[in-house]
């Protein structure tokens, strides 16, 4: 398999910085957008009195109402897709590329290894080999930073072991 490189990391984690900023922008945006339909609903009620409502005007209403309802759905949306992009620090890179490289070792033993396919298959989006037997991966790097970075994130437990009867007293005394 190709090696995946430590430059090849880093460029994924700043496009993966770089597409959360677009995120949080377009956040702001629409949240700017229903600050000025708030805006234009109360220059309406200010404008016409509370006591004057016709059926153009609650029809205006409501399709303020309206648009603010879509705009907060668009926001729900963006925040849902924004939500496991975790900022991932371009020191974190080596770390990633050493759990990417311990996630494939198994396959080195056993290629066949259905959990360790399971888990990696989403990482590659294509293999291509051309006719000199070069070959070229396209990862899914969105998908596997995230992945690798909640394994680097998950705590692990050390080893268990059995206390045979003599420790048991031994680490008492030492308490």
């Amino acid at each position: 398999m190709m090696e995946l490189r430590l430059d090849q990391v880093e460029n994924a984690i700043e496009g993966l910085k770089t597409e959360r900023d677009a995120l949080d922008r377009r956040i702001k945006e629409h949240e700017k957008e229903i600050d000025d339909a708030r805006d234009k609903m109360r220059a309406i009620l200010d404008t016409l009195g509370a006591g004057r409502k016709s059926s153009n005007i609650n029809y205006l209403l409501d399709e303020r109402e309206a648009e603010i309802i879509h705009i907060r759905h668009k926001i729900s949306k963006l925040k849902r897709e924004l939500k496991p992009l975790v900022e991932i620090k371009p020191a974190d890179a080596a770390d990633l590329l050493l759990t990417y490289q311990d996630c494939l070792a198994p396959l080195f033993k056993d290629l066949d290894d259905q959990k360790v396919a399971a888990l990696i298959y989403p990482w590659h989006l294509r293999f291509t080999v051309d006719l000199e037997m070069h070959m070229t991966v396209t990862y899914n790097w969105r998908r596997m930073l995230v992945d690798l970075r909640k394994i680097l994130s998950t705590p692990t437990l050390p080893a268990t072991r059995a206390i045979r009867p003599g420790e048991a007293e031994a680490h008492e005394n030492r308490a």
